[in-house]
Protein backbone atom coordinates (compact mmCIF):
# COMPACT_ATOMS: atom_id res chain seq x y z
CA UNK A 1 0.00 0.00 0.00
CA UNK A 2 1.26 3.98 -0.76
CA UNK A 3 0.68 6.03 2.09
CA UNK A 4 0.88 8.91 3.73
CA UNK A 5 0.14 10.83 6.78
CA UNK A 6 -2.49 13.29 6.35
CA UNK A 7 -4.82 15.93 7.84
CA UNK A 8 -9.01 15.14 6.17
CA UNK A 9 -10.64 18.38 5.25
CA UNK A 10 -13.72 18.55 6.79
CA UNK A 11 -16.53 17.81 3.74
CA UNK A 12 -17.64 21.52 3.86
CA UNK A 13 -14.44 22.96 3.39
CA UNK A 14 -13.88 20.55 0.68
CA UNK A 15 -17.32 21.70 -1.48
CA UNK A 16 -16.48 25.13 -0.76
CA UNK A 17 -12.68 24.66 -2.28
CA UNK A 18 -14.14 23.21 -5.34
CA UNK A 19 -17.07 25.40 -5.42
CA UNK A 20 -14.71 29.35 -5.77
CA UNK A 21 -11.23 27.31 -6.93
CA UNK A 22 -11.54 23.96 -8.46
CA UNK A 23 -14.19 25.13 -11.16
CA UNK A 24 -12.25 28.01 -12.22
CA UNK A 25 -8.95 25.64 -13.49
CA UNK A 26 -9.56 24.78 -17.16
CA UNK A 27 -9.38 20.55 -17.38
CA UNK A 28 -7.89 18.91 -19.83
CA UNK A 29 -4.61 20.99 -19.21
CA UNK A 30 -5.09 20.85 -15.70
CA UNK A 31 -5.31 17.47 -13.87
CA UNK A 32 -7.52 19.05 -10.92
CA UNK A 33 -7.87 17.24 -7.72
CA UNK A 34 -11.28 15.45 -7.09
CA UNK A 35 -12.95 17.46 -4.35
CA UNK A 36 -12.94 14.31 -2.03
CA UNK A 37 -9.51 13.93 -2.39
CA UNK A 38 -8.44 17.58 -1.04
CA UNK A 39 -6.35 16.81 1.83
CA UNK A 40 -3.04 18.42 3.67
CA UNK A 41 -0.16 15.95 3.44
CA UNK A 42 1.92 15.74 6.17
CA UNK A 43 4.60 13.22 5.39
CA UNK A 44 4.82 10.69 2.66
CA UNK A 45 5.52 7.02 3.59
CA UNK A 46 5.47 5.45 0.36
CA UNK A 47 4.84 1.19 -0.03
CA UNK A 48 3.88 -0.24 3.59
CA UNK A 49 2.58 -4.13 4.18
CA UNK A 50 -0.48 -3.92 6.49
CA UNK A 51 1.75 -4.86 9.12
CA UNK A 52 3.55 -1.58 9.45
CA UNK A 53 0.48 -0.06 8.61
CA UNK A 54 -0.85 -1.33 12.11
CA UNK A 55 2.51 -0.17 13.67
CA UNK A 56 1.99 3.28 12.04
CA UNK A 57 -1.41 3.85 13.05
CA UNK A 58 -0.50 3.09 16.41
CA UNK A 59 2.22 5.44 16.87
CA UNK A 60 -0.03 8.00 15.10
CA UNK A 61 -2.85 7.06 18.02
CA UNK A 62 0.22 7.67 20.61
CA UNK A 63 0.86 10.77 19.11
CA UNK A 64 -0.73 13.45 21.10
CA UNK A 65 -1.96 16.67 18.63
CA UNK A 66 -3.99 19.42 20.76
CA UNK A 67 -6.92 20.76 18.63
CA UNK A 68 -5.93 23.58 16.88
CA UNK A 69 -6.97 25.99 14.20
CA UNK A 70 -6.14 25.95 10.58
CA UNK A 71 -6.80 29.07 8.16
CA UNK A 72 -6.23 27.94 4.43
CA UNK A 73 -5.11 31.19 2.18
CA UNK A 74 -2.84 31.99 0.09
CA UNK A 75 -2.86 30.34 -3.44
CA UNK A 76 0.68 29.72 -4.78
CA UNK A 77 2.45 27.93 -7.07
CA UNK A 78 5.49 25.43 -7.48
CA UNK A 79 6.80 26.63 -11.01
CA UNK A 80 4.35 26.21 -13.43
CA UNK A 81 3.61 22.80 -12.44
CA UNK A 82 1.39 22.88 -9.52
CA UNK A 83 -1.21 25.02 -8.21
CA UNK A 84 -1.79 25.03 -4.32
CA UNK A 85 -4.03 26.35 -1.38
CA UNK A 86 -1.26 27.66 1.78
CA UNK A 87 -1.52 27.60 5.28
CA UNK A 88 -1.74 31.18 6.95
CA UNK A 89 -2.74 30.01 10.28
CA UNK A 90 -1.23 27.07 11.89
CA UNK A 91 1.55 26.61 10.50
CA UNK A 92 3.69 26.95 13.66
CA UNK A 93 1.34 24.00 14.89
CA UNK A 94 1.81 21.62 12.28
CA UNK A 95 5.55 22.15 12.18
CA UNK A 96 5.82 20.86 16.02
CA UNK A 97 3.64 18.05 14.42
CA UNK A 98 6.29 17.33 12.20
CA UNK A 99 8.99 17.35 14.68
CA UNK A 100 7.26 15.16 16.74
CA UNK A 101 6.87 12.85 13.44
CA UNK A 102 10.42 12.82 12.81
CA UNK A 103 11.43 12.40 16.45
CA UNK A 104 9.22 9.04 16.48
CA UNK A 105 11.04 7.76 13.80
CA UNK A 106 8.96 8.56 10.73
CA UNK A 107 10.96 9.37 7.99
CA UNK A 108 12.33 12.64 7.47
CA UNK A 109 10.77 14.72 4.51
CA UNK A 110 10.51 18.06 3.13
CA UNK A 111 7.61 19.95 5.06
CA UNK A 112 5.90 22.53 2.96
CA UNK A 113 2.16 22.44 4.55
CA UNK A 114 -0.22 22.97 1.22
CA UNK A 115 -3.28 21.38 -0.43
CA UNK A 116 -3.03 20.41 -3.85
CA UNK A 117 -5.49 21.92 -6.12
CA UNK A 118 -4.10 21.12 -9.75
CA UNK A 119 -1.02 19.67 -11.79
CA UNK A 120 -0.24 21.31 -15.29
CA UNK A 121 -0.73 18.91 -18.10
CA UNK A 122 -0.22 20.41 -21.03
CA UNK A 123 -1.21 24.75 -20.24
CA UNK A 124 1.81 27.18 -21.47
CA UNK A 125 3.23 29.14 -19.30
CA UNK A 126 1.13 32.02 -19.71
CA UNK A 127 -2.06 29.99 -19.39
CA UNK A 128 -0.88 28.31 -16.31
CA UNK A 129 -0.31 32.10 -15.23
CA UNK A 130 -3.56 33.55 -16.22
CA UNK A 131 -5.12 30.31 -13.84
CA UNK A 132 -3.22 31.16 -11.05
CA UNK A 133 -4.22 35.05 -10.87
CA UNK A 134 -7.73 33.94 -11.73
CA UNK A 135 -7.51 31.83 -8.52
CA UNK A 136 -6.03 34.27 -6.46
CA UNK A 137 -8.26 37.21 -7.04
CA UNK A 138 -11.00 35.38 -5.29
CA UNK A 139 -8.90 35.30 -2.08
CA UNK A 140 -10.71 32.58 -0.37
CA UNK A 141 -9.90 31.76 2.70
CA UNK A 142 -10.95 28.57 4.54
CA UNK A 143 -10.50 27.66 8.25
CA UNK A 144 -11.17 24.50 10.22
CA UNK A 145 -10.42 22.76 13.42
CA UNK A 146 -7.43 20.10 13.65
CA UNK A 147 -7.92 17.21 16.19
CA UNK A 148 -6.28 13.85 14.27
CA UNK A 149 -4.10 12.75 12.31
CA UNK A 150 -4.95 10.12 9.79
CA UNK A 151 -3.01 7.24 7.96
CA UNK A 152 -4.15 7.49 3.88
CA UNK A 153 -3.63 4.85 1.39
CA UNK A 154 -3.37 6.32 -2.24
CA UNK A 155 -4.99 3.61 -4.78
CA UNK A 156 -4.78 4.47 -8.70
CA UNK A 157 -7.95 3.46 -10.03
CA UNK A 158 -8.84 3.95 -14.03
CA UNK A 159 -6.72 6.90 -14.36
CA UNK A 160 -7.08 8.48 -11.59
CA UNK A 161 -6.03 7.98 -7.41
CA UNK A 162 -8.20 8.10 -4.73
CA UNK A 163 -7.69 8.19 -1.00
CA UNK A 164 -9.16 6.12 1.39
CA UNK A 165 -8.03 6.68 5.45
CA UNK A 166 -6.13 3.00 6.44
Amino acid sequence: MRTFIAIQIPPEIQTQIDHELLHEIPTGIFKVVEPQNIHLTLRFLGEKSLRENQTIKQQLTQLHVNPFEITLNPIGSFGTNVLWLGVREGSAELAAINQKLTGTGFPEDRFSPHITLARNQHATPATFQETLQRIKEKNSTYRFRVNQLHLMESVYQRSHTNYFPV
